[in-house]
């Protein structure tokens, strides 16, 4: 939980965990200043909008998804519970597609006001956190503030006067002239005036993932692009964290309930589709309450934690799945697998297990 709480403090979005009684049990700061009218308080109920949506969570094991209406914005809500390896608790993730595009759209229609007012042009362009990149018609790069070199690794007097798509992977570094060409012809807006995320080229070689904001002006009879961009390394980073979070078991790190259902439901459909086998071992701990009581739950954790890993060093192949079922259940999942190359698996890991110690 504490890993969780460490995350999610950076991430843009609401998050916060629930109990089964539904009570809050951690909110991050997004909570408090984009759900206003909202209360989150430790240890007190969660919103009442909500309450429905928690308690089928818990009910169905699964994740749970609904619009809601809160602040003049449509979130999506997310719930997934998590209730193995002595957890009982919920995550909601709350995202509004719209306010982030609008919020978008005003700082591009803000730098649009102020960007060429010659004083308030060079404080923003110096100062600002964020990459700010001006090209011409052509795609040949006029600035590049200290944020760009920062973010890019190049020097301002080494990129003016190149084209911007040395700033790109492929296929995008080919491809940008021809954007704009056909923005001249047409003047359909498919990149100018949108949000969006590209990756980034720095001048060591190294891709990263970027957002890059794109807004056209006209100066002195000449037509101008600015991008904002931002480095969004560290915001990917964190949703992948969370991601693994919520696929993981937490005590055996293994796949939990959620992975299992959602793999063998894809798995089923693709043997159904294309007429190929699929196997499925089932397998759980015999007399583990007994041992449990015997030994204490630390030693039934350290019990399952070794049964996991014994799983894992048998099953070898990248698309076979290892998952924690629930309580002293495990479960393989083996695409592509016929009877006997599972029954032959199956007796291979009943003997790996049966000479641990």
């Amino acid at each position: 939980m504490q890993s969780f709480e460490k995350i999610s403090e950076q991430n843009p979005n609401p998050v916060f965990s629930v109990s089964r009684e539904g009570s809050v049990l951690y909110a991050n700061p997004a909570c408090t200043k984009e759900l206003s009218g909202w209360e989150f308080e430790k240890g007190q109920p969660a919103p009442g909008d909500l309450k429905s949506l928690i308690a089928s969570a818990f009910e169905s094991t699964l994740t749970q998804k609904q619009s809601l209406s809160c602040a003049n914005y449509s979130y999506d809500f997310e719930v997934a519970p998590f209730v193995a390896g002595g957890c009982d608790f919920a995550l909601v993730y709350g995202h509004a597609p719209k306010k982030s595009q609008d919020k978008r759209l005003k700082d591009i229609e803000r730098l649009d006001s102020v960007l060429f007012s010659e004083k308030k042009n060079r404080l923003l362009i110096e100062k600002a956190l964020d990459g700010i990149i001006s090209i011409d018609g052509k795609g040949v790069m006029l600035t590049f503030n200290p944020a760009a070199e920062r973010i890019f690794g190049y020097r301002a007097q080494e990129m003016v006067g190149k084209n911007i798509s040395l700033l790109m992977q492929e296929p995008d570094s080919s491809l940008h002239d021809g954007y704009l060409a056909r923005y001249f012809e047409t003047g359909v807006k498919t990149i100018i005036g949108f949000a969006r995320e590209v990756m980034g080229l720095r001048k060591d070689g190294v891709t990263f993932p970027l957002e890059i904001n794109v807004s056209e002006m006209a100066w002195d009879g000449r037509r101008e692009f600015i991008g904002i961009v931002r480095d969004i390394s560290e915001r990917r980073l964190l949703e992948e964290q969370l991601q693994r979070l919520s696929t993981l078991d937490g005590l055996t790190e293994i796949g939990n309930r959620r992975l299992f259902d959602q793999v063998l439901d894809n798995e089923w459909k693709r043997s159904m589709r294309d007429q190929i086998p699929i196997s499925l071992i089932m397998l759980d701990i015999d007399f583990f309450k007994l041992y449990n009581d015997t030994y204490g739950h630390q030693g039934g954790d350290t019990c399952l934690k070794q049964l996991a890993k014994a799983l894992k060093d048998c099953v070898q192949r990248p698309a076979d799945l290892v998952a924690r079922y629930g309580g002293e259940e495990f479960a393989v999942i083996l695409p592509e697998t016929m009877l006997p190359g599972a029954s032959k698996l199956a007796e291979s890991i009943r003997l790996y297990i049966e000479n641990l110690k």
